[in-house]
């Protein structure tokens, strides 16, 4: 599948894939890639419920492993509330596999967020093959959790649905 541009081709592609009631769609990518933007607008567009991981972050978060940051008992509640009252479900995480993993989550689909600058580079700008955190200096935990996470799980070329965002370059000091 190509990569689709706005949250309404999303939307259609979604439909297309015609979710049984209940079913939970993931939306994963980098941390501000959009996936929480994007969720919001294909769940309004299907009428579904829409589950932010980060309304589920336990404090002192930022000091450890991303997935044992997330209260488990309250997300899975929600999101099985949410199934019972939504067709749909649209739920957003970095590393969403291990997130679901730790749920114990069955996802129906999975859309990539992939932010793309206006010259066409990936703006995350990571080369996965070669990704080494002690060499190449990475600096917060989480920035090396999402590093190692997409190694293993190469998430932008395993989703169900790819969504480039096109957003301008940084301006040059």
């Amino acid at each position: 599948m190509h990569a689709l541009t706005t949250s309404a081709e999303v939307a259609n592609a979604i439909r297309a894939l015609a979710p049984p009631v209940g079913a939970v769609i993931g939306v994963d990518g980098f941390r501000c890639s959009g996936k929480s933007t994007l969720a919001a607008a294909v769940a309004a567009a299907l009428a579904a419920a829409h589950v932010n991981v980060d309304d589920y972050r336990t404090a002192g978060a930022e000091f450890r492993h991303f997935t044992e940051t997330v209260d488990v008992r309250g997300l899975r509640a929600a999101i099985a509330a949410a199934a019972r009252s939504s067709p749909v479900v649209i739920f957003d995480s970095i590393c969403l596999r291990d997130v679901t993993t730790h749920l114990a989550l069955f996802l129906m689909a999975t859309i990539y967020v992939k932010r793309i600058s206006t010259h066409g580079i990936w703006h995350d700008g990571v080369d996965l093959d070669d990704f080494d955190p002690a060499a190449d200096g990475v600096e917060g935990v989480f920035t090396d959790d999402e590093m190692r996470y997409h190694k293993r799980y190469m998430p932008h070329l395993n989703a169900t649905i790819v969504y480039r965002r096109t957003e301008s370059d940084p301006v040059d000091d």
